[in-house]
């Protein structure tokens, strides 16, 4: 054979190679969504000092992570770790399970989800928790907050709230009320009335920045 017959074979080989290996190179797998959220709160309430509240999270795929300022407490802080999971298409459902370090004033460990149920123009949402304190059972607490929704158009949302926070100390051990909030982009403004008229309501101000 000669030299010249030489050098096709070889690149003919290479080539087939090639063609071979591009053949059974995968796809790259998309990059993992990511979105969060900021939210700061104003709480007017009655009978006890105004206060803020601040809650922030980030989900990369199904990795949940959250931190939030007064929550579980006045002057108490919270690291959350959790997973997200999602299902169906009409009626759609949004779950997060999450557990976090509470530590401040008030300090253990809080298991908790996040469920959300939405269907036509209705949502339906809660975010419960139970915070133990390993030092002094006594202490142990339930937290719920629960929101159902009807956003006629796209930039409002209105309901009916329903919540149990210890921050909050009223004649009631469980608060409901109304809110409406408006949105504009990727920001939301709202507010909550809690309580009228079984006693003095109190008011929530909240603005929140998503990406």
């Amino acid at each position: 054979m000669s030299g010249r017959h030489v050098v096709v074979v070889v690149a003919l080989v290479a080539s087939a190679s090639r063609v071979r290996a591009d053949d059974h190179q995968q796809p790259a797998p998309p990059a993992p969504a990511v979105t969060g959220q900021a939210v700061v709160y104003g709480w007017v309430v009655p009978e006890q000092d105004n206060f803020g509240m601040a809650d922030a999270w980030l989900d990369v795929g199904r990795l949940h992570v959250e931190g939030r300022y007064n929550y579980e407490g006045l002057r108490t802080g919270s690291l959350f770790l959790g997973a997200n999971a999602s299902a169906g298409d009409n009626i759609a459902i949004a779950a997060t399970g999450m557990v976090g370090a509470v530590f401040g004033d008030t300090d253990g460990i809080a298991p908790g989800f996040r469920i959300t149920v939405t269907w036509w123009q209705l949502d339906l949402s809660t975010e419960d928790e139970i915070v133990i304190d390993p030092w002094n059972i006594d202490n142990t607490f339930f937290y719920s907050w629960s929101e159902l929704g009807f956003s006629p158009w796209g930039w409002l949302r209105v309901g009916v709230v329903g919540q149990r926070m210890r921050v909050l100390r009223t004649e009631l051990d469980f608060e409901r009320g109304l809110f409406a909030g408006v949105s504009v982009g990727k920001l939301t403004a709202a507010v909550y009335e809690l309580n009228a008229p079984w006693t003095t309501p109190t008011w929530i101000f909240a603005l929140a920045a998503g990406f």
